[in-house]
């Protein structure tokens, strides 16, 4: 016979599995944090030389960067995907960026954000790999409003604005490992020259090129960066 007493007790424990169940969400839901190698570019920025602070639970990195050449690398932490910068100098929100789960090397390029922007920076990340960065070769990316098409060696292609396009070392090099390199932006459905040029490809020496506009004239500009592949030292002898 079932009394009133155990009933209640009964009733309790049903109570607290059901209460569990309910929390189960919020604790799986904890928060994960990860590191990444990073190497950053400056892009079209005021000053020549700048820095921001990756901030994560009990962590603080700073991250000095360039407007004219890659940097060396920094293990900077992400929470949930996204690398959160603060002013190193006053200490201000200064920009999120999203980072893809599996992204584990990164060419973090860090820009003003329009004066509309809630924060003072922007960017976005590149894969910093030989897949999609190789050694000789060159990594083009469209960031102008418009289609861009180009000749790099034998390729040719055409870029949709925000497209990507990862070329290995032209075959096509004289005696002196110079490409022909050109560039042209649509510009109201003609086609015009922004870049005609001859580069050196060889390995040990890689090519970031960015089409874009200028922040003045919002005339489309090429802006170029040579990077040497990144090599860790190795460890010191125990």
């Amino acid at each position: 016979m079932i009394t009133p007493f155990l009933r209640r007790v009964r009733l309790i424990k049903t109570m607290r599995v059901l209460f569990a169940i309910l929390l189960l969400p919020l604790f799986c839901h904890a928060q994960q944090t990860r590191t990444l190698s990073c190497r950053f570019l400056g892009f079209q920025t005021v000053e020549d030389e700048n820095s921001l602070t990756c901030v994560a639970p009990k962590v603080e990195l700073a991250c000095p960067f360039q407007d004219a050449e890659i940097s060396p690398p920094v293990m900077v932490v992400a929470v949930d995907n996204v690398i959160t910068f603060i002013d190193t100098k006053t200490r201000k929100p200064a920009c999120s960026i999203t980072v893809p789960a599996n992204l584990r090397q990164a060419i973090l390029v860090l820009m003003p954000a329009p004066k509309t922007s809630a924060l003072p920076w922007r960017g976005f990340p590149i894969e910093d790999t030989l897949k999609t960065f190789p050694n000789g070769g060159s990594l083009v990316i469209n960031m102008h409003v418009a289609s861009v098409r180009f000749i790099i060696g034998e390729y040719k292609n055409e870029l949709k604005p925000g497209g990507q396009n990862t070329l290995e070392m032209p075959k096509e090099r004289d005696d002196f490992n110079m490409a022909t390199v050109a560039f042209q932006f649509n510009q109201e459905e003609q086609w015009v020259t922004a870049k005609e040029t001859r580069m050196r490809f060889t390995q040990g020496l890689r090519y970031l090129m960015l089409c874009c506009s200028d922040p003045e004239t919002k005339r489309p500009i090429i802006s170029m960066y040579q990077d040497h592949p990144y090599v860790a030292p190795p460890p010191p002898p125990k």
